[in-house]
C-alpha cells in the first residue's frame, strides 16, 4: 500500500504573525474526494480537499476566547466554511486543530497555488486587529489519459480483416486491443475491463489476463496492451430473442443503437510530485536547502528530531534545585523494637534521610530541557508519521468501448382497426329549471273544514267546553320571508260562525316552509307552524267562555305561478294537544282539518 506524502510538502506558509501561526506536524490532508486520485493525499485538480490545519500559540500570553475563519482567494479554489470556528484555550506554545473542506478547480494548472487564509481573533488579546496567517496549497494536475489505437477484429489467428467495421451476431468470436495515451511523467498502466449488466447476457465467454501495460518506445507516456479481450457471443439460436430483450429494455429504436458497452478501467502510476527529483535529503547540520523543498535545515520538518534542531541546555536556576531536592527528601526515624507489651511501634535514637532519586532526576531532566514541571513525565503529542515518502502516486480512469451488434427492430405489429360503433340514440332529458325564488310572497284566501274539541275534564257546567265540533270557513293571510332553501312563515287567521252558539276563533302562528319545483311554474312547499289560538263561545247573554290554547299546524301546499302573481291550493291540520303543564281546568284538547285555496301576490 502507498504511503501518503507528508502535508509539509504540499504547502507553503507566508504571512505569519507573532502571535499565532501553522504547526506543520499537526497539520495534515484528512480526505480528498471527487477526482481520479482520490483518497491520495494529494491536492489535485478537481477534488474536495478536507484540511486538519494546527495552530500554534507562539507567544507568551494565553488566548481563552479565540474565534477562527478560514476563507479562500483567488478562482482556483472555493471554501464553504466561512463560519466561525470557536477554538479551544491556548496556552503558551500549545497548538489546536482547525478543519475545513476545500475545493480545487479542475482548471488550476499543475504547480499553481491556492491560497488559504486562516484569520484569528481574541476578544481578550487581539480583537481591533487579527491574527493572520496564510497557507498556500500546491496543486497537482495529472494529464487525464485517453484511449489510443483502438481495434476490433475476428478472433482469427493471424487475421484482420477490418471487423470493427460490421455489425456482429451469434455464435461470432471477436477480440479488442487498446492502447493508452497518458500524462508523459506516467512510469506504468494497468487495464481491466467490463460489460454493462445488457451485454454481459449477449456474452458466452470473454477472456483477458490483467498485466502491466508495455510502455511504447515511440514516445513517453503512451502505453500498448498487454493482452487482448477475447470475446464470444451467444449462440445464433439464443441470440435473437437476447438481442430483443435488451432493444427492449434499453430502448432501442434503430440498428444503429445496438451495440455492447464495454467499460475499460485504467490506473497509471506517476511518480510522485513530492518525492524529488533525485536531490539529496536535507542535510540539517549544513547550511542550505539540500532537498529542494523550499525549506532549509531546522525549518524543514524533515528536521524537527535532528539533534543538531535541538535547543541547547541551558543551566537551571539554584532556587527551582532547591525546590525539586525538598519536595522529593525527607527524613524517617530507624525502626526499633518495642519494649512494652502494649506498645505498636518504636524507634530508635536514629534517622534516615530518604531521596526519591528517579522521581528527581526525571523533573531534573524537564527543567534543563525548559519542560514545564506541569507536564513533565507525560507522552509527547502525537506527530505525523515520518514515513518515508512514496516513490509514486496513482490514478484511476474509467473509459467505454462500443462493439456494434446485429439487430433488426421486429416489425411493429397491425391491428384491424375495429368497427365503429353504431351511434346511440340520444335519450333527450328534459331539463326542469327551477323557478327564481321571491324574497316575499303574500298569501291570501279561505280554508274550509271540519274543527272539533273537548274540556281535558268532565264537568256540566256551561262554562267549560264540554265537547264541540263545528265546520269552520276561515279567512286567512300567509307571508313567506327570504330566497333560503328554508324559509320563515307567519300565518294570521279568523273565523266567526253561528252553528245554535256563536263561535269566533283568531289564530296567530309563525313558523317554517320550503319549496320544491314541480315544472316551470308549479312548485309544492309543505310548512310547519306553532301558535295560539283564541276560541269564543256564546250560547246566549249569559252563557259565554273564552279560552286561548296552543296549536300545531302542519301542511302542504301546491303553488302555480305566472311572474309575480299565482294561486296555491293547500291542505293543513291544526292539533290542539293536551300539555302537561297546562291547567287541568281550563285545557282544551282536539284538532281539525281544512282545505286551503287562495291568491298570492311574489316579490322579487
Amino acid at each position: 500500500t502507498p504511503t501518503a506524502p507528508w502535508f509539509s510538502k504540499q504547502v507553503r506558509l507566508s504571512g505569519t504573525t507573532q502571535l499565532l501561526t501553522l504547526d506543520r506536524d499537526t497539520s495534515r490532508i484528512l480526505d480528498d474526494l471527487g477526482g481520479a486520485g482520490n483518497g491520495n493525499k494529494i491536492v489535485d485538480a478537481g477534488e474536495w480537499i478536507h484540511l486538519q490545519l494546527g495552530i500554534k500559540n507562539t507567544s507568551s500570553r494565553r488566548f481563552f476566547s479565540t474565534s477562527s475563519w478560514m476563507s479562500v482567494s483567488g478562482s482556483c479554489g472555493y471554501t464553504p466554511s466561512t463560519q466561525e470556528n470557536v477554538l479551544p484555550e491556548l496556552a503558551p506554545d500549545g497548538t489546536v486543530q482547525l478543519t475545513g473542506w476545500v475545493y480545487i478547480s479542475e482548471t488550476c494548472r499543475n504547480g499553481s497555488m491556492v491560497p488559504v487564509t486562516i484569520q484569528s481573533k481574541d476578544s481578550n488579546s487581539f480583537k481591533a486587529k487579527p491574527a493572520a496567517f496564510v497557507v498556500d496549497l500546491s496543486v497537482t494536475n495529472v494529464e487525464a489519459p485517453q484511449l489510443a489505437d483502438t481495434r476490433l477484429d475476428r478472433d482469427i489467428p493471424g487475421h484482420s480483416d477490418g471487423a470493427g467495421l460490421q455489425r456482429h451476431g451469434g455464435g461470432a468470436q471477436l477480440e479488442v486491443v487498446t492502447g493508452l495515451r497518458a500524462d508523459s511523467r506516467t512510469s506504468s498502466a494497468t487495464m481491466a475491463y467490463g460489460p454493462n449488466e445488457v451485454a454481459a447476457s449477449l456474452i458466452y465467454k470473454q477472456v483477458f489476463t490483467e498485466l502491466p501495460m508495455q510502455a511504447a518506445s515511440r514516445a513517453r507516456g503512451q502505453f500498448d496492451a498487454s493482452d487482448d479481450l477475447d470475446i464470444r457471443i451467444i449462440l445464433p439460436s439464443m441470440y435473437a430473442k437476447k438481442i430483443q430483450q435488451a432493444a427492449t429494455r434499453l430502448g432501442w429504436t434503430t440498428p444503429a443503437h445496438a451495440e455492447l458497452i464495454y467499460a475499460t478501467d485504467t490506473r497509471v502510476e506517476l511518480p510522485s510530485p513530492f518525492a524529488g527529483t533525485g536531490l539529496p535529503p536535507e542535510d540539517c547540520s549544513l547550511i542550505g536547502d539540500e532537498d529542494g523543498d523550499g525549506d532549509a535545515d531546522c525549518n524543514d520538518s524533515d528536521c524537527s528530531d535532528s539533534p543538531h534542531c535541538k535547543p541547547e541546555p541551558t543551566p537551571v536556576a539554584g532556587v527551582l534545585l532547591m525546590n525539586l531536592i525538598d519536595q522529593h527528601s525527607r527524613i524517617e526515624a530507624t525502626p526499633g523494637a518495642t519494649s512494652t507489651p502494649d506498645a505498636v511501634s518504636a524507634v530508635t535514637g536514629g534517622y534516615d534521610l530518604i531521596v526519591d532519586k528517579a522521581a528527581l532526576l526525571e523533573q531534573y531532566g524537564c527543567l534543563v530541557h525548559g519542560i514545564p514541571l506541569a507536564i513533565c513525565g507525560e507522552d509527547p503529542p502525537e506527530k505525523e508519521a515520518r514515513e518515508s515518502q512514496p516513490l509514486t502516486s496513482h490514478y484511476h480512469y474509467r473509459h467505454y468501448l462500443q462493439v456494434p451488434l446485429a439487430w433488426t427492430p421486429a416489425a411493429p405489429k397491425t391491428v384491424a382497426p375495429k368497427p365503429k360503433p353504431k351511434p346511440k340514440k340520444r335519450k333527450v332529458v328534459k331539463v326542469v329549471k327551477a323557478p327564481e325564488v321571491p324574497r316575499l310572497r303574500i298569501d291570501a284566501g279561505l280554508a274550509l273544514g271540519p274543527i272539533q274539541f273537548q274540556d281535558s275534564v268532565e264537568t256540566s257546567s256551561l262554562l267549560y267546553w264540554d265537547s264541540y265540533s263545528v265546520t269552520l270557513k276561515r279567512i286567512q293571510a300567509r307571508t313567506v320571508f327570504g330566497k333560503k332553501a328554508i324559509r320563515p312563515m307567519l300565518l294570521l287567521s279568523s273565523a266567526n260562525i253561528d252553528n245554535g252558539a256563536q263561535y269566533s276563533e283568531k289564530i296567530m302562528a309563525g313558523g317554517l316552509t320550503t319549496q320544491k319545483a314541480l315544472n316551470g311554474s308549479v312548485t309544492i312547499a309543505p310548512h310547519i307552524l306553532l301558535g295560539a289560538s283564541n276560541r269564543t263561545v256564546t250560547r246566549d247573554s249569559n252563557n259565554s267562555v273564552q279560552k286561548t290554547d296552543y296549536l300545531v299546524n302542519p301542511g302542504v301546499s301546491l303553488l302555480f305561478r305566472s311572474e309575480s302573481i299565482g294561486a296555491f291550493i293547500g291542505f293543513d291540520l291544526q292539533i290542539t294537544p293536551d300539555l302537561p303543564w297546562a291547567d287541568q281546568l281550563d285545557a282544551v284538547q282536539g284538532g281539525g282539518a281544512s282545505a286551503t285555496l287562495g291568491l298570492s301576490k311574489y316579490f322579487f
